[in-house]
């Protein structure tokens, strides 16, 4: 018998941005787990990494992307003092093995594509949990990965057995409690298979003999760097996934209402969440009067697949007295940047 999940939505699948518009979508349905902290989508897996990447944020391409990939690997490289072997788990491609100075650096990924080849850099294109490794690695490093797998806890148990007993892990996934907290719609999209609170994460390292040794917090993304030990489980985290929906049947309403008034509205970041909000509307607005623009150029006259015109330029910010900030991950960063004449909004707890 189907438990139904108290998290419910019909949501376009997340491409990205798109050189036209259109959106196909899908049930995306979100429940408990058995593991406190972490909640999983329900329902049959739309995504499929081994054919490509299409569904995810863009590894590449744009100053915006590789300055969230440099700070992700800043933080492991002050955080190590020795990486003679580096295993990456789910990398996508091999641009991060140029900056660490190791012996080895081994990428498994299923969609890997790049040829090189150097006696420090091994590719292997299939499933972490299909490959057999026969050595042991001073820095595991799974990033952006556990949020998209269909058994996180399979992936954590078989990375500590090739980690040395004195190698570090470093983990970096969407931490989602102010996200669910405030009804963002960012964090609701098809190719996250599992939604980790940070106790959910701490948990789930527990689970497999591992502690966690620094951790930082910024843009809904946390950092972990686990080291080997043992601790308790805590099972003490009350998360009621029925307020949740509700919260985000509410941000849904006022939404609504926010397209209900007179005025022109910019909304600022080209996101997965104003995707997700516009395609719940319909097309029952005047899309001319609520337009969307981004600081990535590389996104400027593309489109997100549910509003039918293209996305504006910075220069558009003269033209509009209300601001309604839709990137919320990044909302104080985007504030300060907009000069103080705007009325600023946000599509989630402002």
């Amino acid at each position: 018998m189907k438990i139904d999940a108290p998290i419910k939505f019909e949501l376009p699948i997340w491409n990205g941005i798109q050189e036209k518009p259109g959106a196909s979508a899908a049930k995306l349905e979100i429940n408990y787990s058995d593991l406190t902290g972490i909640y999983i989508q329900m329902g049959k897996r739309i995504i499929q990494y081994e054919k490509n990447y299409k569904h995810m944020t863009p590894l590449g391409g744009s100053n915006y992307i590789e300055n969230l990939r440099m700070g992700k690997i800043d933080w492991i490289l002050n955080s190590i003092s020795k990486c003679d072997k580096v295993l990456e788990i789910g990398g996508g491609d091999s641009s991060n093995y140029k900056h660490f100075d190791c012996e080895k650096y081994t990428i498994i990924d299923p969609s890997i594509k790049q040829n090189e080849k150097t006696s420090k850099l091994t590719l292997i294109t299939d499933y972490f949990e299909n490959v057999t490794l026969n050595e042991k690695y001073d820095v595991v490093l799974l990033i952006s990965v556990l949020e998209h797998v269909d058994d996180p806890n399979q992936i954590i148990e078989k990375a500590y057995n090739v980690l040395k007993d004195d190698g570090s892990m470093f983990v970096f996934i969407p931490i989602i409690e102010k996200q669910f907290a405030i009804g963002d719609f960012n964090a609701l999209i098809h190719e996250h298979i599992n939604y980790f609170t940070y106790l959910g994460a701490k948990n789930l390292f527990i689970k497999n003999k591992l502690l966690v040794d620094s951790y930082y917090f910024k843009n809904d993304g946390g950092f972990f760097k686990l080291v080997k030990g043992q601790a308790n489980i805590n099972k003490n985290e009350k998360f009621d996934l029925n307020k949740i929906s509700y919260i985000f049947k509410y941000q849904y309403e006022r939404f609504r209402n926010l397209l209900s008034g007179e005025g022109k509205i910019l909304f600022y970041g080209a996101t997965n969440g104003l995707n997700n909000l516009f395609y719940l509307i319909g097309d029952n607005i005047d899309y001319e009067q609520f337009r969307v623009t981004d600081s990535d150029p590389t996104k400027w006259n593309k489109f997100i697949s549910s509003h039918p015109l293209p996305i504006l330029s910075l220069d558009h910010l003269k033209n509009y007295k209300t601001v309604c900030i839709s990137a919320l991950s990044f909302y104080d960063q985007i504030a300060k940047s907009i000069l103080n004449d705007k009325i600023i909004l946000a599509t989630g707890s402002i």
